[in-house]
């Protein structure tokens, strides 16, 4: 029954001529709520980030006013930086335990698809860099694009936003019923001798 339902969210994204080889919806809504909330707190950095450097810019100006207000804007930038964080893995969170029924995973002769309410994430079978077995979810990473690559070998990422990067470039497939046989597929597809 829930491969019907899959089918019915996932086609309507697919392209001309791709063909679904498999789909499924999860079995629980904490998983995918959890994958959300991990990917809205990661997606989230750059905001938090954004914060604290306005918080030592403002805490420079203020510092020739104010000796004592150096401490307090520090404090109060921490709070807001958390604030930020929490805030964005809540959301996500949230929206996904709203949207846990209309969730549905594809995968394709073209692409891996995630299809969550209104959004579409997909990875394409030439882009799959990694997929792994985390328990009962799936999770499928992609490689890096050429404007990606380059801004990691110009050094325009720092160190404390690789962990968000590489997280941008994941889809969960989360709470899956048979995630070996997921993973089994996938394997297949990117290596067909592997079969």
């Amino acid at each position: 029954m829930s491969e019907d339902r899959a089918r019915r969210l996932v086609e309507p994204h697919l392209w001309a001529g791709e063909e679904l080889q498999w789909c499924d919806q999860p079995v629980a809504a904490g998983p995918v709520a959890m994958a959300a909330m991990r990917k809205g707190f990661y997606g989230s950095v750059g905001a938090a980030v954004a914060v604290f450097i306005f918080a030592v810019y403002v805490r420079g100006a203020f510092r020739s006013i104010d000796p004592q207000s150096d401490t307090v804007i520090l404090i109060a930038s921490a709070v807001i930086v958390g604030l930020v964080l929490a805030f964005g893995a809540l959301v996500a969170w949230s929206r996904a335990r709203r949207l846990v029924h209309l969730v549905a995973y594809g995968l394709s002769n073209r692409r891996i698809i995630m299809v969550q309410g209104d959004d579409v994430q997909w990875i394409g079978l030439r882009e799959l860099e990694d997929v792994r077995l985390e328990g009962n979810n799936v999770v499928v990473r992609r490689g890096r694009t050429a404007t990606e690559q380059l801004w990691a070998d110009q050094g325009e990422r720092g160190h404390g936003t690789a962990r968000a990067e590489v997280v941008a470039r994941e889809v969960t497939l989360a709470a899956l019923p048979s995630p070996e046989q997921v993973v089994s597929l996938i394997q297949t597809l990117i290596r067909p001798s592997a079969s």
